[in-house]
């Protein structure tokens, strides 16, 4: 998956040891360029990816591939939009790739306003 947005805030790094090794996670917080903006929150696991993470900055555009990861604990269930990949964008660029590709809750938003569409 992917979606693109401007970076509002890094996330704090946590590391730590485990069976397999040394770990470590970073993660950020994009807001997207839709009509209705929100704010979507992405963990980075990987010394390399969040290197990465370190030549972005707060404001800058960027392109996040993601795969969300839910697990479960106790009778409830959590999900992780885990970053595979994390790509700096020109301000340019993020608009043409925003309005290449459509926003299906803006079309969904825009036939519900049609007269015909009623249901009575």
């Amino acid at each position: 998956m992917k979606i693109i947005g401007t970076i509002v805030e890094f996330l704090p790094l946590m590391e730590g040891e485990s069976t397999r090794g040394r770990w470590v996670r970073g993660g950020l917080v994009i807001e997207t360029s839709d009509d209705y903006p929100v704010n979507v929150a992405f963990s980075v696991f990987g010394q390399d990816r969040v290197e990465k993470l370190k030549t972005l900055a707060v404001g800058e555009p960027v392109e996040v591939f993601f795969q969300p990861v839910s697990r479960k604990s106790g009778d409830r269930w959590f999900t992780d939009l885990r970053a595979f990949q994390v790509n700096g964008m020109s301000a340019t660029t993020q608009q043409a790739a925003s309005s290449n590709s459509p926003n299906p809750a803006s079309s969904t938003f825009a036939s519900l306003g049609k007269e015909d569409d009623l249901p009575f």
